[in-house]
């Protein structure tokens, strides 16, 4: 539950924030107010992970800059152009990219009933991202942030992808490095 409130939430104060500060801002304000706090915390575990950090460094900035930067930024300049409730709704079709991903990529299958929710999901969301008229996504009736929040699902459903090469350090040391990925952005 509070995962699905501090989601939404982020997408409901970046709506408000949307018409005042440019996506870019708001993108590496975000991530730097989470360094300024991690970094008390993370400290400790950055000296102890540091050799790891130092040999996977590149392939975790990245996880951070497309899976954290750039979703956030794809969804702040989504959230010109569509509302906070379209953009909470369509972040549902990620675990259904995950699934698909996995399948293709590494031939594990779902269980009946995450495929099920992967039906409900697509439903939910070609209903709300096409006001009504799942049919007018094939004819272009998508609007434009609809359309950018159903590409920044990817680069988070990437990120998601990524982690099963997330190097074996502490999960701080592990959110830090990521955090400057997505502060760079």
């Amino acid at each position: 539950t509070t995962a699905t409130l501090l989601w939404g939430g982020n997408a409901v104060v970046g709506r408000l924030a949307a018409d005042e500060w440019e996506s870019f801002t708001l993108t590496f304000l975000r991530w730097f107010l989470v360094l300024v706090f991690l970094l008390p915390f993370a400290l400790k575990h950055l000296k102890n992970d540091r050799p790891v950090l130092r040999s996977s460094f590149f392939i975790l900035f990245c996880m951070g800059a497309f899976g954290m930067g750039l979703f956030n930024l794809t969804m702040y300049t989504a959230l010109h152009y569509t509302t906070a409730v379209n953009v909470s709704i369509e972040q549902s079709l990620m675990p259904v990219l995950i699934i698909l991903a996995n399948f293709l990529f590494f031939k594990q299958r779902a269980a009946i009933l995450q495929l099920l929710g992967v039906a409900l999901s697509i439903v939910g969301v070609a209903i709300t991202s096409t006001n009504g008229n799942p049919l007018g996504f094939f004819s272009g009736a998508l609007n434009r942030g609809d359309l950018m929040m159903l590409i920044a699902t990817l680069f988070y459903a990437g990120y998601t992808i990524s982690l099963r090469w997330r190097p074996s350090v502490h999960w701080l040391s592990f959110m830090f490095v990521i955090g400057c990925g997505a502060m760079s952005v």
